[in-house]
């Protein structure tokens, strides 16, 4: 999708109030949630990646951008999940006093990914 190798990195996942967050949700047979999550920095690169523009500070391109990556990343799980499965539009938290929390107590898979240009967590939350 950035036309970059991805790959699983060692990269801790802490929480920084300076971190965009765009996520999509499932209904159906498969309730959950993914989260892809990224310093503006980042995102502006996968802004870049994506649209071949640069992008040195945090707008609608790269707010869009990162809603986008989070659809095509939810897509492709959509598709592994039960028939039936439902995906919402993509929504994109920023700014020092945002937060996003997905409520319950439910499995989390969160995993790191990097590139050549930026590092990302990829957060599955799901009811089962």
């Amino acid at each position: 999708m950035l036309g970059e190798r991805v790959s699983i990195v060692d990269h801790p996942w802490t929480r920084d109030m300076h971190r965009l967050t765009a996520s999509v949700h499932f209904a159906g047979p498969s309730p959950g949630a993914l989260m892809i999550e990224c310093s503006n920095r980042d995102a502006c690169r996968v802004a870049e990646l994506l649209t071949g523009i640069p992008h040195h500070e945090v707008n609608d391109d790269v707010l869009d951008g990162l809603g986008e990556l989070a659809n095509m990343a939810g897509g492709n799980l959509k598709s592994m999940l039960h028939a039936g499965a439902g995906l919402s539009m993509p929504c994109v938290v920023e700014g020092s006093d945002s937060s996003l929390r997905i409520c319950g107590d439910r499995p989390i898979r969160r995993f790191a990914f990097g590139c050549r240009q930026a590092v990302f967590w990829v957060t599955y939350v799901s009811e089962r």
